[in-house]
């Protein structure tokens, strides 16, 4: 039977009246009927270019008529570059450059012809968690990557952060907030747990202040644009671990931008690389001269990026007084590729404290002093505490100790000074203390800090150490008693090299946990238990694992699993109850919801469900039309929730995939909708409106000759 359904204002708003919960169907026809979520998806496609040159390729869009934004380094390399729509059947001249910002890499093209420009938010405005889309050419191909959490602001240089990965090919294309405005640009740097993007206010700066145009030819000429192209080249011959041919580029970068933070930073990271291959070949000298090259390069861009000054509160002069003692603790972190920088602090006069967990994975660990050139190797281990994530370093040089206070005589609410070096820059943070009880080994500070801090001393204000930053959480500052460290320093035993102390079980259970954390923090929960769980069996007393992966279960949905975790975290150490009961509260809650969602999932109240999904579909779908998007994003995403509900239910229920995948479509999720009406016909192969609705998908993203396909099937199932 024929349902060819049109949609009209007035007849919503009776249906509204009536509470009539109809779900809306669609005529089919040659031609989709195009409803304001897809003039949205098209706006946005329509704005969205596929740079291309001979040597790179990426995304920019349109800002105005005739200029587009992108990264530098698209551009860069000498030789012809066009800009193309995303079905590769427009093509625009690149005229020249009109504006560009070397420290952002950003730069502002002039087009041959016009283009549909995209609006541009104040990125001010943008708050942490926030969701936003990134759209680009992930593998070369056009797409739009929904629900990328906004984590929080990069504050070293007032870059977005995102919690996600993001493709090389993406780079250059619009960040969007749920309203399709830009609020930032997608950068090439990033790593498996987030991505970063530069403010669209940034980018509103550039195109206020644009110059003539300048001829591409000249532009690629100067010499931070020249920096930029032979950092792209490093880069790729680095991807092939073609290290040696990298260097030179890198080199050569450096040489013409000598304030190329990030170039400074590939650099190290090459260097580590080769130091890597001279350890596994035995030649102990040459690879530690190399590491010694790559961290000297890794501190260099921590400089270049955070010049040398103290940030924070002014604090007491004896507390001021106390920075001398105070080290960076950098390394290389083989294998998981990185840099690391953290803090510790002379007890001894060749001797510093840090936490475990600072240095337990494998590779190279110095020690800096913030006034002296020279970087300290560490020699070994002299004493440590698995338990409280405390260790004693030798190091190859010499410093001045740190006074250390009775930490039973602390009092709650005193005033205390944690000291270190968050994001590599020194900074002061004041703080107060907080549920101090003398049989903790811990105490706990209200104070912001961040993971840079850790192993760092916390002083009175008599700048006399009574604890060490060992964790930190959104409220808490957590620190370990200095009492601990001097029984620790009274059982100091002769120095153990660092490579054979990391091989001890319980120091291996905190390379897990590491590696674990990092896999979490990815997103890669089931990953990421699997390393906690191994962490565990080394070390069952690590009271920061049962902590992550209870989160990591919470964020699998296994509630009950994350509640013992939680439960085995205060039981080892009760100075993280508030933080921890926090978490195990809100497992508790999604377990009690998982549970009423058992209940309301009885097919019984099924038709409740459905009837309230097609509502809410049909009122998203007022809203959008009154151009009331944050409503109607609220009324979809329910509409999504309550076919979600049914289709668990009820998993063979065609009608449930159906309103999904158009609740789907008209959030922009043309993928997910896509994947909708394809279990919908899978389920009922004679469904026209599903090929009809999987051709507009398909239309939204561009695949015109497969939605082509669809239409012509959705017309033969109903002519």
């Amino acid at each position: 039977m024929k349902r060819n359904v049109k949609f009209l204002l007035a007849l919503l708003t009776l249906g509204f009246l009536f509470s009539c919960v109809q779900a809306p169907h669609h005529l089919v026809s040659e031609k989709p009927v195009t409803s304001t979520a897809d003039l949205t998806l098209k706006k946005v496609r329509d704005a969205i270019v596929l740079i291309e040159s001979e040597t790179e390729s990426g995304t920019g869009f349109f800002v105005a008529p005739d200029k587009i934004a992108t990264n530098i380094h698209l551009v860069a390399p000498p030789g012809p570059i066009v800009a193309k729509s995303p079905d590769k059947e427009t093509i625009w001249e690149i005229e020249g450059v009109v504006g560009f910002d070397a420290k952002n890499s950003l730069v502002i093209l002039k087009v041959v012809g016009e283009g549909t420009p995209l609006p541009l938010a104040d990125s001010d405005a943008v708050q942490s968690s926030e969701a936003v889309s990134i759209v680009g050419y992930p593998n070369g191909t056009y797409k739009v990557t929904k629900a990328n959490i906004l984590y929080n602001i990069r504050s070293s240089k007032g870059w977005l952060r995102m919690r996600t990965t993001t493709a090389q090919e993406s780079s250059g294309g619009p960040v969007l907030n749920l309203q399709k405005r830009v609020i930032g640009v997608t950068v090439r740097y990033g790593n498996a747990s987030f991505g970063y993007a530069i403010p669209s206010n940034t980018l509103k700066e550039l195109l206020a202040g644009s110059m003539p145009v300048e001829p591409l030819e000249a532009w690629q000429q100067r010499k931070s644009v020249r920096a930029e192209a032979h950092y792209s080249f490093g880069e790729r011959k680095f991807a092939v671990k073609d290290y040696a041919g990298a260097l030179v580029d890198f080199d050569k970068a450096i040489e013409l931008n000598p304030t190329y933070v990030r170039a400074y930073y590939e650099r190290g990271k090459v260097q580590s690389h080769l130091g890597d291959i001279e350890s596994a070949r035995g030649d102990v000298e040459k690879a530690q001269r190399l590491y010694h090259q790559g961290i000297t390069n890794y501190y260099k861009s921590i400089q270049l990026e955070n010049p040398e000054e103290v940030s924070g509160q002014i604090a007491d002069s004896e507390v001021t007084k106390a920075r001398e003692p105070i080290v960076r603790v950098m390394g290389w972190a083989d294998t998981l590729n990185n840099f690391f920088c953290a803090s510790g602090f002379f007890v001894d006069k060749d001797k510093i404290a840090t936490n475990i967990h600072v240095v337990a994975l494998p590779g190279p660990v110095f020690a800096k002093l913030s006034d002296k050139k020279t970087i300290w190797a560490i020699e070994g281990v002299t004493a440590y505490d698995v338990k409280n994530d405390l260790v004693v370093l030798k190091i190859a040089g010499e410093g001045t100790p740190l006074r250390l206070r009775d930490s039973d005589s602390v009092q709650s609410s005193e005033p205390v000074t944690a000291m270190g070096y968050p994001n590599g820059k020194y900074k002061i943070t004041p703080g107060m203390t907080q549920s101090i009880r003398n049989n903790d080994e811990w105490f706990r500070m209200r104070t912001k800090l961040a993971s840079g801090n850790s192993g760092g001393p916390v002083l009175n204000r008599s700048g006399q150490v009574i604890g060490i930053n060992a964790w930190a959480t959104a409220r808490y500052g957590y620190a370990i008693r200095s009492n601990v460290l001097k029984v620790l320093l009274a059982e100091a035993k002769p120095t153990e090299p660092l490579a054979v102390w990391r091989k001890r079980d319980r120091i291996r259970a905190y390379a897990y946990h590491l590696h674990g954390k990092a896999k979490y923090d990815a997103g890669h929960y089931q990953e990421a238990v699997v390393d906690f769980d191994k962490a565990v069996q080394l070390s069952p007393e690590t009271v920061y694992t049962y902590y992550k992966r209870g989160e990591a279960k919470a964020a699998l949905s296994e509630h009950e699993a994350a509640i013992a975790d939680f439960d085995k975290a205060i039981q080892l150490n009760p100075a993280f109850a508030a933080e921890v009961s926090d978490a195990r509260k809100r497992a508790k809650k999604a377990l009690k919801k998982k549970e009423a969602g058992k209940k309301a999932r009885n097919p019984r109240n099924l038709p409740d469900y459905i009837a309230r999904a097609k509502q809410r579909f049909s009122l998203g779908e007022f809203q959008a039309a009154r151009g009331n998007a944050e409503k109607a994003q609220e009324l979809l995403a329910a509409a999504i929730e309550g076919w979600t509900h049914v289709i668990k239910s009820a998993p063979g229920d065609a009608e449930a995939y159906r309103g999904r995948g158009l609740a789907k479509l008209a959030l922009g999720d043309a993928e997910g909708a896509i994947t909708d009406f394809d279990k919908t016909i899978e389920i009922n192969p004679e469904s026209a409106e599903a090929y009809y609705n999987r051709g507009r998908a398909k239309e939204a993203l561009g695949q015109k000759e497969a939605a082509k396909a669809d239409f012509q099937k959705a017309k033969e199932l109903d002519p």
